[in-house]
């Protein structure tokens, strides 16, 4: 809320918002005049009377957001109800869980803290605890409050999942493997778990159990049941490796008609913002006058075209720290787009770009190790290039392209955790999303200029020295031999890439699609269509 309303002006609105059960903007107001007059009887006695009912309605709204998977929704009506019961264990704990949902960890860290103290014996503080620790890349901790809630709660399959996902992050796919198996020794036909083995099992003999367990669970919750997805993956990615390809393919495609059922792309949203992104920045910005050193290294493209190996290089300068896909820039510019929409005149001023400025600073310095570069390798990133290159002078961006036909298979073969990538699931809305992605990366190169640096996926690994070298030149950062082992950097993995890049760099991998060539023929159609093959 503005924190320019008078006292009276933020009571009565308060008072409004309430009658309309608003209880979000309700709270919202007199916690604003109790934080700037911390003896305002009115606020408190606001508070104190809408406690109960408030408190009801927020949690009604915030299960209504967790149906949805609205997990900001879900969060700021958490916050409000957090608020007025701060020592509700179950509250806290719902407001961390939707934090972690939505990739904003320092706030879920700063939630579950305390709880660990109020509640010592309580299991799941401990494990909301480690996924916050993992998520901030702090695996010893992570582990650490993992195992503490393995002694709390032994026969819980949640933690030996989370212990697992833990290990393969880090690249130790043996030990991840341990755990999801202790985890299905608890919980057997779990589908998370599941999912998990068929991640990181490399050798599948065509009669390997997990197989049999994958085809069991499926026929218990049915192959047409939505939430029977993942098995789908699952079963790919085993027979996949056990080479019955025709039997992988068609589970892989019965998994993403289910998702893209449930979860249909929103292609118009997404239009209408990179459209208005377009017309916010209609000319070539000037040079970059900074003396300042690269500070901030920004790797974008679409999912899957090698943004992971890229940060896993640059991981290998001493002076870098890899911080894998991060939510700030992204939330950032949302903060700045809201403003801007609601100004009477829709332009970006100086003022939104110094905003803009201040909130990725405090962002970034929240997660800071105290390494002098950062780096963010969240691809989806490339929708905000030109707000990046206003705000941050210091920064560079590396921008990455790969075969479409690589991409595009890499991209189906996915599950991707959350709903930002809805996209994914079908041929169609692939080929139209990387239109989209080629033609709003047009508009930045006119924009943004030499501040952007494309690399070729292709081109980096058949020729990783001359390309890495290239790279750091054009980073202003020194090149050593450390550049060519990627798989030795001890930054933690949590995207679908983390079984790639802890092995040696693979040359092939832009004709694995070649496998399933007649099947993919609508995929290639759908690109020939668009234009991008």
């Amino acid at each position: 809320m503005p924190a320019t309303l008078s006292v009276d002006k933020s009571l009565t609105l308060a008072r409004q918002a309430a009658k309309k059960q608003d209880w979000v903007t309700a709270v919202d107001l007199n916690r604003s005049v109790l934080e700037r007059f911390p003896g305002n009887k009115k606020a408190a006695k606001a508070i104190a009377d809408m406690r109960v009912a408030a408190a009801q309605g927020l949690l009604k709204a915030a299960a209504a957001a967790e149906q949805k998977e609205d997990w900001a929704a879900a969060s700021q009506q958490f916050e409000a109800a957090h608020f007025l019961l701060p020592n509700h264990r179950a509250i806290a704990g719902a407001l961390t869980n939707s934090y972690l949902e939505s990739d904003a960890p320092l706030r879920a860290l700063k939630t579950c803290e305390p709880l660990t103290s109020a509640h010592p014996d309580d299991a799941e503080v401990f494990i909301l605890m480690g996924r916050a620790l993992h998520q901030l890349d702090r695996a010893e901790e992570a582990v650490t409050a993992l195992n503490r809630a393995l002694e709390l709660a032994p026969g819980n399959a949640t933690i030996h999942r989370l212990l697992g996902v833990v290990a393969q992050s880090g690249g130790d796919l043996d030990a991840a493997l341990v755990h999801f198996e202790a985890g299905l020794e608890v919980a057997p036909g779990d589908i998370n778990l599941l999912r998990h083995i068929s991640i990181v099992k490399r050798d599948v003999p065509s009669d390997d159990p997990h197989i049999a367990q994958m085809r069991q669970a499926l026929a218990k919750l049915g192959s047409d049941n939505p939430g029977s997805a993942l098995l789908h993956f699952a079963l790919f990615d085993m027979l996949h490796r056990c080479s019955e390809h025709a039997a992988a393919f068609r589970h892989l495609q019965k998994g993403n008609m289910l998702i893209a059922e449930k979860h249909p792309f929103d292609f118009k949203s997404e239009a209408v913002v990179g459209a208005f992104s377009k017309a916010l920045f209609p000319e070539p910005m000037p040079p970059s006058e900074t003396s300042e050193a690269t500070r901030f290294i920004f790797v974008t493209g679409l999912p899957r075209s090698g943004t992971t190996l890229t940060e896993r290089i640059l991981a290998r300068d001493a002076n870098v720290q890899a911080c894998g896909e991060l939510e700030i820039v992204r939330s950032a510019v949302f903060e700045q787009l809201r403003a801007i929409q609601n100004a009477d005149k829709k332009a970006l001023k100086s003022e939104h770009i110094q905003a803009l400025r201040e909130r990725l600073l405090q962002g970034f310095s929240e997660i800071s190790d105290g390494r002098p570069i950062t780096v963010d390798k969240m691809p989806m990133n490339f929708r905000w290039i030109g707000y990046i290159c206003a705000a941050l002078p210091e920064a560079k961006i590396v921008h990455m392209n790969r075969d479409p036909q690589a991409v595009a298979w890499s991209l189906y073969r996915q599950a991707f955790r959350g709903r930002g990538q809805d996209f994914i699931y079908t041929p169609e809305d692939i080929a139209r999303f990387m239109v989209f992605h080629r033609d709003l990366m047009q508009h930045w190169r006119k924009i943004c200029g030499d501040r952007i640096y494309d690399l070729n996926y292709s081109d980096l690994v058949n020729d990783q020295k001359g390309e890495t070298q290239a790279l750091a030149k054009a980073l202003g950062l020194k090149w050593s031999e450390d550049w060519m082992t990627p798989e030795k950097a001890t930054n933690h993995v949590r995207t679908a890439s983390v079984v790639q890049v802890t092995e040696p760099v693979y040359k092939n991998s832009d004709e694995s699609w070649k496998t399933y060539e007649a099947a993919l023929a609508p995929m290639n159609k759908a690109l020939v269509s668009a234009g991008l093959i």
